[in-house]
């Protein structure tokens, strides 16, 4: 069974991209545009990877993160690559995250090193 990746972002094109590169990598992809959906998909997905921008409606990428470590258990161990092209949310993503499971890709990006990453991450599909 691939392993399933949750992409969070607000931005269709983004998503879009991010799609059509991990799919063709073999990836089981779940999608959602803000973070109280990625929240949710997150609990019912049970993704391998999250892959989330900061700046979201409603919740942002780090709220999403919080919430998966106060929810404890499986869902707080899943890996987020957290994805933002303002160099001041780096700054803030360092005042929470978990070096081994929280990870900073800054935008723009080249969709291999996502690939990469991903792939570091949870392995190939």
């Amino acid at each position: 069974m691939p392993k399933k990746i949750l992409m969070v972002d607000d931005e269709e094109e983004i998503l879009e991209s991010m799609y059509a590169v991990l799919e063709t990598q073999g990836y089981a992809l779940v999608s959602a545009n803000d973070g109280t959906e990625a929240l949710e998909k997150a609990k019912e997905e049970k993704p391998d990877l999250i892959i989330s921008d900061v700046v979201l409606p409603k919740m942002t990428g780090y709220d999403v993160i919080k919430e998966l470590q106060a929810l404890g258990g499986e869902l707080s161990q899943i890996p987020v690559i957290i994805m933002s092209g303002k160099p001041s949310m780096k700054e803030a993503f360092h005042l929470f995250a978990d070096p081994k499971r929280h990870y900073f890709l800054s935008k723009p990006f080249l969709l291999d090193d996502l690939i990469a990453m991903v792939e570091k991450l949870i392995g190939k599909a």
